[in-house]
């Protein structure tokens, strides 16, 4: 057999059937409902035929199902794994993240890493979605209804060898529309879509040294479907380290075919090269005061990561640069950089050289900046009843 028996039982009747029809194979006309297997007719191969049981609780059904993946992936001139992949989620499009660099090619990454690259797919995927149902230059806020729909029933599945690879499972139903859409094609389909276009649109006008005409395309919402920044920004963030390259590759539902008109690429690689000019993009189309943008200033609950100020004022004191971790309210961090002036500098040092969760509480706002957001900050103080 090709897999485990128990790996096989989860493949359904439902999912083999759905499959097929996505395929475009046709039932057989001798098919009844009283039939124990139904057979299925392939579209583009004379005679052939799929036959499936239509009850996966009998005794022989797993070994029925390794039939049926072996001569689909005999059929399909396809992978045997790849046919099995698509069965288990025929309903579902399948977002593949591969990070690929030196320090990747045992396939893991730094915990904190991770983290921090699990963070920017889960922001990429609700930037999209807020693209597609709410279209702006700059979203307010990225958590909607439809965002907290998908995450909920979204997956992740298992990494591969030779490279860091995060999957995510999004399965076609997990977004119900509130208003009636004229092609029919689900938010999950129009999400995935716009995620695997915008990237592609920033790699093909940075290879055609066009990043300026696409700027002013982003700037001005003149598309079919609007970019926001924010999407931007979170295509940025997947880069795990300056020699990182990014695979972004999505394998569509079988169940529900793409739009035959639409050039929609499925792998679209991201390499240092690109992300250094994407990061210039991103700050590109943040729009300035002039432009009406306003960044609320709210107080942080942060920890001071990294100094690097090398700069001195005109008494000779120093100041600079600071990395901060700051939370949310919802208990998420997010990295930033900040410049500071010489006092608050002085404070950003001193518990930067303190243990382990010393906090400080800071008033400013954020501004979207590339890979690392960029906080404006007001003042800054050590938050009292630390824990030493």
């Amino acid at each position: 057999m090709s897999l485990s028996i128990s790996f096989l039982d989860q493949i359904t009747p439902e999912n083999i059937r759905d499959y097929l029809v996505g395929a475009g194979w046709k039932p057989s006309r001798s098919n009844n409902d009283k039939d124990r297997t139904h057979i299925y007719n392939c579209p583009y191969k004379k005679y052939a035929q799929i036959e499936f049981p239509l009850d996966s609780t009998g005794q022989w059904y797993a070994q029925s199902i390794d039939q049926v993946v072996n001569h689909l992936a005999e059929i399909e001139k396809r992978g045997v794994e790849e046919v099995i992949n698509d069965l288990h989620y025929p309903n579902s499009e399948i977002i593949r993240y591969r990070a690929i660099s030196p320090e990747t090619r045992l396939g893991t990454i730094p915990l904190g890493e991770a983290g921090d690259l699990v963070d920017a797919v889960i922001v990429m995927l609700q930037t999209s979605v807020c693209d597609v149902v709410a279209p702006r230059l700059k979203h307010q806020r990225i958590k909607r209804d439809e965002t907290e729909a998908l995450l909920k029933k979204a997956q992740f599945a298992q990494t591969e060898h030779g490279s860091y690879v995060v999957k995510v499972i999004c399965p076609l139903d997990a977004i119900q529309s509130t208003k009636p859409l004229f092609d029919s094609i689900p938010i999950v389909r129009q999400t995935t879509m716009h995620l695997m276009k915008v990237a592609f649109d920033l790699v093909d006008a940075i290879d055609g040294k066009r990043t300026g005409k696409l700027i002013d395309k982003i700037k001005k919402g003149d598309s079919a479907q609007m970019v926001s920044i924010d999407t931007c920004n979170a295509i940025s963030r997947t880069q795990l380290s300056e020699n990182c390259t990014v695979d972004l590759a999505t394998r569509w539902a079988p169940a529900l075919q793409l739009p035959v008109k639409e050039h929609i690429p499925g792998n679209v690689e991201i390499t240092p090269r690109h992300f250094s000019e994407i990061y210039e993009m991103c700050n590109a189309l943040v729009p300035r005061q002039s432009e009406k943008y306003e960044s609320q200033t709210e107080e942080f609950i942060a920890v001071v990561e990294g100094c690097v100020g090398d700069e001195f004022n005109d008494q000779g004191q120093r100041e600079g640069q600071v990395v901060l971790k700051v939370f949310s309210q919802e208990g998420k961090s997010l990295k930033v950089k900040a410049h500071l002036t010489h006092d608050n500098y002085e404070i950003a040092h001193y518990n930067h050289g303190q243990n382990k969760g010393h906090f400080v509480k800071i008033v400013g706002s954020i501004m979207p900046k590339g890979r690392l957001d960029e906080m404006i900050v007001e003042s800054i103080e050590p938050l009292k009843n630390n824990n030493h």
